[in-house]
């Protein structure tokens, strides 16, 4: 592999990994806010969760 086709390759990578992190990682934050508020208003206790 030739350091040109190692380049674009990581391009490549970098477009379509890192916006799919950067999505995956914001739904994860807000799955965990939307559990935080449910616990609280269901006043559940995270570890006895059946």
């Amino acid at each position: 592999m030739t350091i040109e086709q190692a380049t674009f390759l990581l391009a490549i990578l970098n477009s379509t990994a890192v916006p799919m992190l950067l999505a995956a990682h914001k739904f994860m934050r807000r799955v965990e806010r939307r559990l935080d508020r449910l616990e609280r208003v269901l006043d559940l206790d995270p570890l006895h969760t059946t």
